[in-house]
């Protein structure tokens, strides 16, 4: 059960579709209990020959909670608590390292660090800017700018055999100690990178398993399976007496067997040009070969090179911690719901402090549509702005956009603004900042107030805003006047005991722009779909994806002039086309082989 990483509720489940009678909790977790040191004992054994043979693993696990003892109202019972760590989690990491490597120092193993591991940092500049100086320094020389780039690698690694004393100081001066060398033996995080996949595969980080002693068997049943194979399964068993069974031993057996033998196999020279070629078919099925044997700097005449567009890179990063202080919730009133809409009015209001912010917005396009009048009460005529047929004060859209910004920035650069369905908003708003050309900080985390009612009052039919405020506040309000939307809003989530889950339901100035982008390139090139999507060689759900990611069918044709089936197969999947791409592609191909469509 360990070694396979599955717990009682997945034995439970195959039990049942079996038609068989479940195994008790208690009793698994009792056996579980039996076992689990003994695989400890197995994983601490393994380390310290992996240590003698310098394989330099040790195992280490912190847990910052328990199930048992955290249990209010009861007295926590005699149990194996595995708390042992009360510090933050941003301490953790460095705390195991430092205990790790006391340990290795413990067992007299000897060990080296990095000479100056900050030099890692301006390596990379550091070659661009020698690299960008031959060049400078050669112009109209052929031989000399050979000579700078030969020179260059074993200049970066303070060998200057190769190296010109008109421009290499290290020959100049004996004293002069050059910056920036990489002089430690950095090795390969491959081997870290599978012990995270093995324990991943043991422990996944979908499943709790911190708060009990379980972290630590499932943990320890990884790293021994990295050092000793899934022959750690017969010690454990010979460790309580137990026969390791003909099977168990067979089955073992194949499995290191198989695991030796593909380690072989990606070591091997094949193996490792077949990655790398893999690697560049994509970048040229993009770019068109712009790199082959021979190639000279003037045979490429750039403007000529036929790239595909990228796809928008997905912003990875998460949103920051937010404190009630900085929540302030806001609204647009608009002239439609479209991307090009104009604000016709922003209302803020920041929850802490109580302070209020209103401005009414000159429509940008000149004019308000009826049937957005006929919602928010909003009209314009003769450049003037009537609200409810009594004019306001109304200011041009940049103006707006900027004291807008300027209020902001008085609460401080970390703000959550919130808003109800806030994507809408969001993207209209980062919209308008870019039209005008105004930074916005990327600091600033936008949150749904209905993804958090969803979560609060799951089971609800309407959660539209007046409607949440009517049951929970008792108070009926003016609907689309962003003014009282705000009061409205807020006046909720106010009543709610912790403000903090709403950076749960935060998301990023950059993913909004991701999705801006996305929706951009889906206007551009989804009409180029068409007739494959009426002739159903295409569904609708692929030329929207596919159209989001930057490329149109006449690009699609480009990749099939160039690399034929296999590029179209490979672009198709890198762009997200579903699990069906290769039968997608193979009927493009079909398609475009009809058409003629020449290979290169």
């Amino acid at each position: 059960m360990i070694n396979a990483g599955v717990g009682e509720s997945q034995i439970s489940a195959i039990f049942a579709e079996l038609n068989l009678p479940g195994i008790s909790k208690t009793a698994l977790k009792a056996r579980e209990r039996e076992i689990g040191p003994s695989i400890e004992s197995v994983a601490e054994i393994s380390c310290t020959t992996a240590i003698q043979q310098e394989m330099k693993l040790l195992q280490a696990v912190n847990n910052m909670t328990c199930k048992v003892a955290k249990r209010k109202k009861i007295k926590a019972k005699l149990h194996s608590c595995r708390k042992n760590w009360n510090g933050s989690s941003k301490a953790m990491e460095p705390f195991l390292t430092s205990t790790c490597l006391q340990e290795v120092i413990q067992k007299g193993v000897e060990y080296r660090t990095l000479d100056n591991g900050r030099r890692f940092n301006h390596f990379y500049s550091r070659q661009a800017k020698c690299f960008s100086y031959g060049i400078s320094q050669n112009k109209g020389s052929t031989h000399g700018i050979k000579t700078s780039l030969d020179a260059l690698p074993s200049h970066m690694f303070n060998e200057h055999s190769s190296c010109s004393p008109t421009w290499c100081k290290s020959l100049r001066d004996e004293n002069y100690r050059q910056a920036h060398i990489l002089q430690a033996h950095v090795q390969s995080t491959n081997a870290n990178e599978n012990m995270n996949h093995m324990v991943a595969r043991k422990a996944p980080k979908t499943v709790t398993y911190s708060e009990s002693e379980s972290l630590d068997f499932w943990v320890s049943a990884a790293v021994a399976q990295k050092y000793d194979g899934r022959q750690y399964i017969l010690q454990v068993n010979e460790t309580h007496g137990l026969s390791p069974g003909h099977y168990t031993h067979r089955k073992c057996t194949v499995h290191d067997e198989r695991r030796s033998n593909l380690a072989v196999k990606q070591k091997s020279v094949s193996m490792k040009r077949r990655r790398s070629e893999l690697k560049n078919f994509i970048d040229e099925v993009y770019e068109g070969k712009t790199y082959e044997t021979a190639v000279g700097v003037s045979d490429i005449e750039i403007e000529h090179i036929e790239d595909i567009p990228p796809c928008p890179a997905e912003c990875s990063e998460t949103p920051h911690a937010y404190g009630q202080d900085d929540v302030i919730v806001f609204d647009l009133e608009t002239t439609g719901l479209g991307a090009t809409s104009s604000i016709v009015q922003i209302a803020a209001l920041h929850v802490s402090s109580g302070q209020h912010l209103n401005l009414f917005v000159k429509p940008k396009c000149g004019y308000i549509p009826t049937t957005a009048s006929n919602i928010t009460g909003l009209e314009f005529h003769g450049g003037v702005l009537y609200q409810h047929c009594k004019e306001v004060t109304s200011v041009a859209a940049s103006e707006a956009l900027l004291a807008f910004k300027r209020w902001l920035e008085a609460f401080g650069s970390h703000i959550l603004l919130v808003a109800h369905d806030v994507m809408f908003d969001a993207r209209l708003l980062v919209a308008k900042y870019q039209e005008e050309g105004i930074t916005v900080p990327e600091t600033i985390g936008f949150a749904d107030s209905l993804r958090l009612f969803r979560t609060v009052y799951p089971g609800r039919q309407n959660y539209r805003l007046a409607s949440l405020v009517h049951d929970i506040a008792g108070v009926d309000f003016g609907a689309h006047d962003a003014s009282e939307d705000v009061y409205a809003l807020s006046s909720i989530l106010q009543l709610q005991t912790n403000l903090d889950k709403l950076s749960n339901c935060a998301t990023t100035v950059s993913s909004v722009k991701f999705n801006l982008q996305e929706l951009n390139n889906e206007k551009i090139y989804k009409g180029s779909y068409t007739t494959f999507v009426e002739s159903k060689i295409i569904s609708k759900a692929q030329a929207t994806r596919l159209s989001r990611s930057g490329i149109s069918i006449e690009h699609l044709k480009k990749v099939y002039s160039r690399s034929g089936l296999d590029g179209m197969q490979a672009v198709l999947k890198d762009r997200g086309a579903g699990k069906f791409y290769t039968k997608l592609a193979s009927a493009l191909d079909a398609v475009f082989s009809e058409n003629n469509i020449n290979l290169n």
